[in-house]
């Protein structure tokens, strides 16, 4: 079957000498091929949404510069761990970004 090329049928009276025209709104008195489709259902959000998989990365960064801070305080006393009871700014940096990493991979696995 041949597609023909769509040209708009002008409004009644506008050809010459063409007389009475078909009522081209009736349906299959038209020459003209209609494509008919079922539309898809549109998705809740059109844009997906990259923060989870960012905050987790972020928040990966975060535990491993407080781990390596943890490691450098620890080691700077020859190696006495009870220097980050002094000094327990590394671990909350760590326990933060663990956080922030947990979060962003729940946020990303609820998508």
């Amino acid at each position: 079957m041949a597609i023909r090329n769509y040209q708009p049928r002008p409004q009644r009276g506008g050809w010459k000498n063409r007389g009475e025209e078909w009522p081209y709104e009736r349906e299959g008195y038209s020459d003209t091929q209609v494509v008919a489709y079922a539309a898809a259902p549109l998705k809740e959000t059109a844009v997906p949404s990259n923060r989870g998989r960012s905050e987790a990365f972020i928040g990966s960064l975060l535990t491993g510069a407080g781990a390596i801070w943890a490691a450098w305080v620890a080691s700077g006393s020859g190696f006495s761990p009870s220097a980050l009871t002094l000094n327990s700014h590394p671990i909350e940096l760590t326990g933060i970004g663990i956080l922030i990493w947990l979060y962003g991979k729940y946020k990303a696995q609820a998508r």
